[in-house]
């Protein structure tokens, strides 16, 4: 199989739920489409009120074991999070996010590519402008969303949040910056992909040597990691 199946931007979205938060130029309204996966808006409170539109995107992996994973990447490391970088929403209407990450060991690396002390990759989500979801879903999706007479302000400044819905139980960036991450690398962006956004990103402890295992729901002595 094309590791490009693997890529977040290329998930099959299974079921995508958004949430909308509460706001004068939104309608109350529940709204269903099955054309590219099923999206129901439902009128909410959010934390941030510049956040009116909260999508939650459930996607298929094709696998959740990390030693199988770790087969399939072209490039593994011990790597220590830096910061989130620009979400950007191309035509497909899936967001991505670009983080940049220090390395701190190269465990593998089949892709052909030097690596340097630092290394920026993109996984799926993100918080983007209503503008640019607009620019990359088109004017009669802001119609079905009733974001489309909305001021050209809060267009420029509402933003619109993409989370993945599965709750993998892994640690966050901020809380454990240490990371086993996978990656594979997109010819066509031209960028290095984490594989399988959350399953390519697991927290490292280097005390123990051992990264969070998914299923097991505690970290996992992997066999690719060297004594």
């Amino acid at each position: 199989m094309n590791k490009k199946n693997y890529l977040g931007i290329f998930l099959l979205v299974l079921v995508v739920g958004v949430v909308v938060a509460l706001n004068t130029d939104i309608k109350d309204k529940i709204f269903k489409d099955s054309s590219d996966g099923e999206e129901n808006i439902v009128v909410s409170k959010n934390e941030d009120e510049n956040v009116i539109l909260e999508v939650t995107m459930n996607n298929s992996y094709k696998t959740g074991d990390i030693e199988e994973l770790y087969k399939d990447s072209s490039v593994v490391l011990i790597a220590e999070f830096l910061s989130n970088g620009k979400t950007e929403i191309k035509n497909n209407g899936i967001p991505n996010t670009y983080i940049s990450f220090k390395i701190k060991k190269v465990l593998k690396n089949d892709s052909g590519i030097e690596l340097g002390d630092k290394i920026d990759a993109k996984r799926t989500g993100g918080t983007v402008t209503v503008q640019e979801l607009i620019a990359a879903r088109g004017p009669e999706y802001a119609k079905k969303m009733g974001i489309d007479n909305m001021s050209k302000v809060a267009v420029q400044n509402k933003l619109v949040k993409f989370v993945n819905s599965d709750n993998l139980g892994d640690k966050s960036l901020t809380e454990w910056k240490t990371r086993l991450l996978m990656l594979t690398y997109d010819k066509e962006d031209n960028s290095f992909v984490i594989m399988q956004d959350e399953y390519g990103m697991l927290s490292y402890d280097e005390t123990t040597n051992k990264a969070f295992g998914i299923k097991e729901g505690k970290n996992v002595e992997y066999s690719f990691l060297e004594k």
